[in-house]
């Protein structure tokens, strides 16, 4: 059964490289697909093709299509939205220079705007300008601690983080039927003061509307790390609370899905974070045995066979997706080419 989101409010109130050399070939198919609709956003926006776009992600939705691994096509277009690398600066010598090209980002945002002019009912628009200010917003905030971030920039940061999270409610109408513009409010209200007051019934609202959308409980994992002011306990909470939305959809899987979203923030604090005490690897891997299961892409594999390894110290598990694996490595999945070695070496230890 459903639930409403209101245990879910409770807890968020509490506590909100490339290789270096080659390795064995990828399978094709996820990888493909996914670099074939980050190159349809890239090259389509830069040609103001916006009806191409447009339909493309209509019919992704309408559709429900999903990749080999089980991610909705739809949602891989808006986590593809992207601008490429701005400019170089101009030489300043002024003694407190900008270090970010504001030129540059009033252009893709400006782009955007003429895409709303032209269709004013499209989300897929609207996303793309808050994500252009997102983007701006952190070219000035950086990737360190905030701490070391100039006063100036942090001010910024926080001033397009809003502006960001007011283009969403400003195309709220629209925005509301569709799962990623609630997936990117929820992200983007985790940096503005009135967003973080506001995210528990965020939270609530965008799983009454979308409780099955992987997305929306990504961003909220997000939200539950520690480094945002949450918890381990807070983050297992969730996936629970998931799996009960999902089961008789997606089975275990989504427990799975919600922690392989926040490893990458989980893993600033050390890398084998799922060998800790307050971290059910048994049900983490019991949510990983359901979804390839579900979708034995080997995406999902590897996946799933390098956070056995280097986050859940588990020799076992490794050794046996590492057989199932073969010959379809996924170069992108694993960090290095030296990772995946030692990974394959250590599990050859494994006790039959």
């Amino acid at each position: 059964m459903r639930n409403s989101g209101t245990q879910l409010a409770a807890r968020l109130a509490l506590a909100l490289p490339l290789l270096c050399g080659p390795m064995l070939p990828a399978h094709a198919g996820e990888m493909a697909e996914r670099k074939e609709i980050a190159e349809l956003f890239t090259k389509s926006f830069a040609a103001s093709d916006f009806s191409t776009l447009d339909t493309w992600y209509s019919k992704a939705r309408r559709d429900n299509s999903r990749l080999p691994s089980g991610d909705f096509r739809a949602d891989r277009l808006v986590q593809s939205i992207a601008f490429g690398e701005p400019p170089a600066m101009r030489p300043c010598t002024e003694f407190r220079c900008s270090r970010v090209n504001d030129d540059y980002w009033l252009a893709q945002q400006q782009k955007a705007r003429v895409w709303l002019g032209q269709q004013p009912q499209s989300t897929l628009a609207a996303l793309t300008l808050a994500k252009a200010y997102d983007a701006q917003a952190w070219e000035y905030r950086g990737a360190g601690f905030a701490n070391n971030v100039r006063e100036e920039d942090m001010l910024k940061f926080r001033d397009l983080a809003n502006q960001a999270v007011q283009i969403l409610f400003t195309h709220a109408e629209h925005g509301r039927k569709d799962p990623n513009w609630w997936s990117q409010l929820l992200t983007y209200s985790r940096y503005t003061p009135m967003g973080q007051k506001n995210l528990a019934k965020l939270a609530h609202d965008a799983l009454a509307a979308f409780p099955g959308n992987p997305g929306i409980y990504a961003s909220l994992a997000d939200s539950l790390t520690p480094q945002w002011g949450g918890s381990y306990e807070a983050i297992a909470g969730l996936a629970a609370h998931a799996v009960e939305n999902t089961e008789a959809e997606e089975g275990q899987s989504m427990y799975a899905r919600i922690y392989g979203s926040a490893y990458g923030l989980l893993s600033k604090r050390g890398t084998a974070v799922f060998a800790r005490p307050d971290v059910n690897w048994p049900r983490i891997r019991a949510g990983f045995d359901d979804l390839v299961q579900r979708y034995p892409d080997s995406t999902n594999l590897n996946t799933y066979a390098r956070l056995a390894c280097i986050s859940a110290l588990d020799k076992k598990t490794t050794a046996q997706l590492l057989q199932r694996i073969a010959q379809e490595v996924e170069p992108q999945v694993w960090q290095s080419r030296s990772e995946f070695r030692r990974c394959q070496n250590w599990s050859r230890e494994a006790s039959p």
